[in-house]
């Protein structure tokens, strides 16, 4: 699951550069060097992924929690035909959470913009933090992963391979003082949704418990082992 999420972070990255990229060109900058401001762009990308660990200790204690009682194969179910959903909106572009998103970006915007006013290397690492928590799709895509996760560590690592996994086109957006070609942006998005799909129906063959090694294996077997021979009555 770390490796899926880590594959979904990857090919999110363009996807990252259209919707946060103009973010990345416009963070403050008061760097006297190349490594200051390598650093700078370092840490900024840091926040990003300690917002995504921290939800990731959420969504991992609900995992953890929901394999404890046995329920582990339905939260697969559902959280694949999520994110199958969310491929088949990505596809043809209804709104899903219109309210909810309008609402995290008015709380989240104005502390942005406080903090873009400063140029030292703390704000940097908080407009990360507070970039992680702007509302955007491959986000919930990845949540939904995690709380596939069996231990609260499992859910932590999940999200941040999955934040790892954006950070090399953010960091190059951080540096850059040019946006990548269209096209390139148009391709990879392209396989935004074909991505989302698959995993989600991964996740759901997963939860079906189909026997089928590292696709579909039985989560749950509560099924007792077959005596041996030598066992004692």
């Amino acid at each position: 699951m770390i490796v899926e999420a880590l594959i979904l972070g990857l090919v999110t990255n363009l996807h990252c550069v259209g919707m946060c990229g103009p973010l990345a060109l416009a963070l403050p900058d008061s760097s006297t060097s190349t490594m200051q401001k390598i650093g700078g762009r370092a840490l900024y990308n840091i926040g990003r992924v300690t917002t995504y660990s921290a939800l990731g200790v959420v969504v991992g204690f609900l995992g953890a929690g929901i394999d404890l009682t046995g329920f582990q194969e339905w939260v697969s179910i559902v959280s694949g035909a999520a994110m199958v959903v969310f491929a088949l909106h990505l596809l043809f572009g209804f709104a899903l959470f219109p309210a909810l998103d309008g609402a995290i970006s008015k709380r989240v915007r104005s502390p942005l913009q406080r903090l873009f006013r400063s140029k030292s290397m703390p704000a940097l690492y908080g407009i990360g933090i507070l970039n992680g928590l702007l509302p955007c799709g491959m986000v919930y895509i990845a949540l939904a992963l995690a709380l596939n996760s069996t231990t609260v560590v499992e859910g932590v690592f999940t999200m941040a391979a999955f934040g790892v996994g954006t950070i090399p086109a953010m960091f190059a957006m951080s540096m850059a003082s040019t946006t990548l070609p269209t096209t390139w942006r148009s391709k990879l998005n392209k396989l935004i949704p074909i991505a989302t799909l698959l995993i989600g129906s991964v996740l759901v063959m997963r939860g079906m418990a189909l026997n089928i090694p590292f696709i579909s294996p039985v989560l749950n077997a509560h099924q007792p082992a077959a005596s041996s021979c030598c066992d004692t009555p």
